[in-house]
């Protein structure tokens, strides 16, 4: 039987209507702007496919500076994110205070790690001000919560074989 014909498409499909026009009139959208304003999108839209060649030794500085931001924040936070996530890994934090520092520090990457970057540099832009420093501070943040969470992932699948070994050695 077709999917058009189900009472279930058609539930769906009123359920979608309803949001939608719920949605409209709770945003107050109002599509005849988007045609009386068409000469301004137009503009903007023939900016973006003929740049201003004037501003392009400001564009190459600032893109440097940007690459020298993530560059600098990345290499900060690779022994952060090593020492943590050695109390991120399950395997490695035993016994009842090892897995409350691994649920703490898990826990704590993975909060980092559901706010956004841009969230990131708005706190960071209100505690030392607007600049490079701030945005290299919010990806010093989320370098540290993605990165520990990938050498956590990484320590967790090692082979347990010599682990095991070692520690019957002593």
């Amino acid at each position: 039987r077709p999917w058009y014909r189900t009472s279930w498409a058609w539930g769906v499909l009123l359920a979608v209507l309803v949001t939608l026009v719920a949605g409209t009139a709770i945003s107050r959208g109002d599509f005849s702007k988007l045609v009386q304003n068409w000469p301004h999108a137009a503009k903007m839209l023939a900016r973006l496919v003929r740049p201003d060649a004037s501003i392009a030794a400001e564009v190459i500085s600032l893109t440097i500076v940007t690459v020298f931001m993530a560059l600098m924040a990345t290499l900060l936070a690779i022994p952060v994110a090593v020492v943590l996530s050695f109390l991120a890994a399950r395997n490695l934090m035993r016994g009842a205070a090892g897995r409350t520092i691994y649920f703490v520090v898990r826990a704590a990457a993975s909060i980092v790690r559901a706010i956004e970057p841009i969230i990131w540099a708005i706190v960071f832009v209100i505690w030392v001000r607007m600049g490079p420093f701030a945005g290299a501070l919010a990806l010093f943040v989320c370098s540290i919560a993605d990165l520990t969470k990938l050498y956590s992932e990484q320590l967790e699948s090692i082979d347990t074989g010599p682990t095991e070994a070692i520690t019957a050695v002593g």
